[in-house]
């Protein structure tokens, strides 16, 4: 993907996309090994703590959050 425009599709504080941005629900599955292998668990949250990562609409975010 070539993300493109004129602002960033995230907020550059807390990292997470902002609302319609191209990140949110774009990520493709991993495959079945990968997926086992490194699980995609933890992500920061504003205060940059790790915390879990959950799944939001059809598919995960791309980046550092899931929104």
């Amino acid at each position: 993907w070539l993300i493109t425009g004129a602002g960033l599709p995230f907020d550059p504080v807390t990292m997470q996309p902002v609302s319609g941005s191209p990140l949110i629900d774009r990520a493709a599955a991993m495959p079945p090994a990968l997926a086992t292998a490194y699980p995609l668990m933890r992500q920061l949250d504003a205060q940059r703590r790790v915390v879990t990562r959950g799944l939001n609409g059809a598919a995960s975010d791309l980046g550092a959050v899931e929104r």
